[in-house]
């Protein structure tokens, strides 16, 4: 995938007007905004190409940001569909390799202490042989009641999982025109009912709730390879 300065610019625009140029889509660096521009970066487009071609797109829901006179909330759907797909290359025997890998952990620890003394001191002294210069002592020391009592406990998780898939086959690397749909839904008055129509609702001020969108093809968009399946035709 092939980021588009356009594409961009249109994000940008979006995300002013459906919020009402509330701050924490429109400002560089606000967590919300990230959350969602992050979409639109040449790593996140290829990766996630096969959920934004889908049927459904690429959905971003329960978006909150937190502000001083309530809080923001935004949902977005990004689509992509892929035309006008040509040939840059003849068949050519190509060595592809993709490796998906996950890795889950989970840790925790768990202790408790009680501990409890009751006790006195008594200690007597009195001088002995007071011409040497030494001292004699009587004492007695006395704890009537102690307990202590530990409890630990801590558990390690980790699970690994990983694929890898190569291919030995003749690709295309083909080029083609990508179209993008971008929609965003913003409201602050909760994610229901109530913000979902007032988003909708032409005298709702934008500030309160609003909604934006764009549609905008990026020529030649997409650039990767394609299997070839016979000697008429690749897909």
């Amino acid at each position: 995938m092939v980021l588009s300065p356009t594409l961009t610019a249109e994000v940008d625009r979006v995300l002013e007007a459906a919020s009402g140029s509330a701050w924490q889509l429109v400002k560089e660096g606000a967590p919300t905004r990230d959350a969602i521009v992050r979409t639109f970066t040449p790593q996140y487009l290829a990766a996630s190409f096969d959920q934004s071609s889908g049927p459904l797109g690429l959905a971003g829901s329960g978006l909150l940001g937190k502000g001083p006179y309530g809080e923001l909330w935004g949902t977005f759907r990004y689509a992509t569909t892929v035309g006008k797909l040509h040939a840059l290359t003849p068949p050519m025997s190509m060595d592809t390799e993709m490796t998906l890998g996950g890795t889950r952990q989970a840790a925790g620890k768990i202790s408790n202490s009680t501990g409890f003394v009751f006790g006195g001191q008594l200690v007597y002294a009195v001088a002995q042989s007071p011409g040497h210069g030494l001292m004699g002592g009587y004492g007695i020391v006395a704890n009537p009641l102690s307990t202590s009592r530990a409890h630990s406990l801590s558990v390690v998780r980790t699970v690994v999982a990983d694929m890898n898939r190569k291919g030995f086959t003749h690709q295309v690397l083909v080029a083609g025109d990508v179209q993008h749909w971008f929609a965003l839904l913003t409201s602050r008055l909760g994610t229901g009912r109530i913000g979902t129509a007032a988003a909708a609702g032409a005298l709702v001020p934008r500030s309160l709730a609003g909604a934006a969108g764009t549609e905008l093809t990026s020529p030649g968009g997409l650039l990767g390879t394609s299997r070839r399946r016979a000697p008429t035709g690749w897909a």
